[in-house]
C-alpha cells in the first residue's frame, strides 16, 4: 500500500514587539516549511518578508497598539478571535513567542495560545520577563499575563532578561542584549523545529514530541557542541545547564536527546553522553532518544536536550 507523504503544519507565532522580533529572526534561518506570522495592535511593518502580518484590535485601537495595558491587548485579541483561530487550522505544532511585560505580549498571548490549543496544535510558548530596569508595575504584568498563559500552553520556555545580562562577565552592549535574548528564543524553536523536520538514523517523530511535551508545563531546552580532547564531558556540562534560562533539566519527567556526529564516532562515547544527560533526569523519567550521521561536524559532536516538567 502507498503511503502519502505526511506534510505537517508547524504554525510559529510572534505575539507584540519583542515576540515579532524573535520570529522574524527565526524565519530569516530558517523560513522553508514552516508559516509565521507576526501578531500586534501596532502595524507597523514587520521585519522579515518571510512574516506574515497579522494585526487585532483595529477597531478598538486603530493600529496604534495598546499603550501598556494587558487589558487592551486581550481585548484586541479576544476582538479578532476568530482569525486568530483560523491562522491555526490543520497545525500540528504551535509556537508562541512573546516578550512579557507590554500590554500586547502579556494581554494577547494568552488568548493567541488558546486559540492555538483550542485548534488541537501542541502548543509551546516561549517567552521573555523584563529586566528589573523597567520597573516593578512591567514586572507585575509579566507575571499576572506568564500566570494565565500557563493554562493555555502545554509547554512553556521563560528566559528572564535578567538572566541573559548576567550570563556573561564580559560588558554587553545594550544592542547586544536584546540579540542574547533573541538568540535564546531562537534556539529554543529552531532545537524542536529540526528535530521535528529532520530524517534521522534513529527517527524521532511527532508522536514522541506530543508523549514528551503534552500538558508538561516549564520545559528546558539545552543545545551544544563539542570538539577534541574530553569533547563528551564539556558537552554534557554545556547542554545541560543554561545560565540564560530560569530552568535547569534536573528531575525533568520527559526527556528527548538527539545526538549527531560523523561516522567515526564510537559507540562508547555515545553511549556514554547519552547515560550522563539521563542521569540528571528523574529516575522514571520518559526518554527519548535518537541520532544522526552529519560528516559536515568534522570533529564535533551535536545534542539537543528536550527536558520537560522540570523544576
Amino acid at each position: 500500500m502507498a503511503i502519502e507523504q505526511d506534510t505537517m503544519k508547524i504554525t510559529v507565532v510572534g505575539v507584540g514587539c519583542g515576540g515579532n522580533n524573535s520570529v522574524c529572526r527565526v524565519a530569516d534561518i530558517k523560513p522553508t516549511g514552516v508559516t509565521y506570522y507576526g501578531i500586534d495592535t501596532d502595524t507597523k511593518p514587520l521585519r522579515s518578508n518571510a512574516v506574515k502580518p497579522v494585526a487585532i484590535g483595529v477597531k478598538r485601537g486603530n493600529g496604534r497598539g495598546c499603550g501598556g495595558s494587558a487589558e487592551a491587548g486581550k481585548a484586541a485579541a479576544e476582538e479578532d478571535y476568530a482569525v486568530l483561530c483560523s491562522l491555526f487550522e490543520d497545525t500540528v505544532v504551535a509556537f508562541i513567542a512573546a516578550g512579557l511585560g507590554g500590554g500586547t505580549g502579556s494581554g494577547a498571548a494568552p488568548t493567541v495560545a488558546k486559540a492555538a490549543r483550542e485548534a488541537g496544535a501542541l502548543t509551546i510558548s516561549v517567552v521573555t520577563k523584563p529586566f528589573a530596569f523597567e520597573g516593578s508595575r512591567r514586572m507585575n504584568t509579566a507575571l499576572t499575563g506568564l500566570e494565565e498563559l500557563r493554562k493555555y500552553s502545554d509547554a512553556i520556555i521563560v528566559i528572564p532578561n535578567e538572566n541573559v545580562k548576567n550570563s556573561t562577565t564580559q560588558k554587553i552592549t545594550f544592542a547586544n542584549a536584546f540579540r542574547l535574548i533573541d538568540d535564546v528564543l531562537c534556539e529554543s524553536v529552531l532545537s524542536v523545529l529540526e528535530i521535528l523536520t529532520k530524517a534521522m538514523l534513529i527517527n524521532i517523530d511527532i508522536a514522541d514530541i506530543n508523549a514528551v511535551l503534552r500538558n508538561s508545563g516549564d520545559i528546558f531546552i539545552g543545545n551544544a557542541v563539542a570538539e577534541g580532547t574530553d569533547r563528551a564531558n564539556r558537552l554534557i556540562a554545556s547542554a545541560t545547564k543554561n545560565k540564560k534560562k530560569k530552568k535547569g533539566m534536573n528531575d525533568a519527567k520527559g526527556l528527548i536527546i538527539y545526538l549527531s556526529a560523523n561516522r567515526s564516532v564510537s559507540l562508547e562515547e555515545v553511549n556514554e553522553i547519552s547515560d550522563k544527560i539521563a542521569e540528571a533526569a528523574a529516575p522514571d523519567a520518559n526518554i527519548i532518544w535518537g541520532f544522526d550521521f552529519d560528516d559536515t561536524l568534522g570533529d564535533m559532536i551535536k545534542v539537543s536536550i528536550i527536558a520537560s516538567n522540570v523544576k
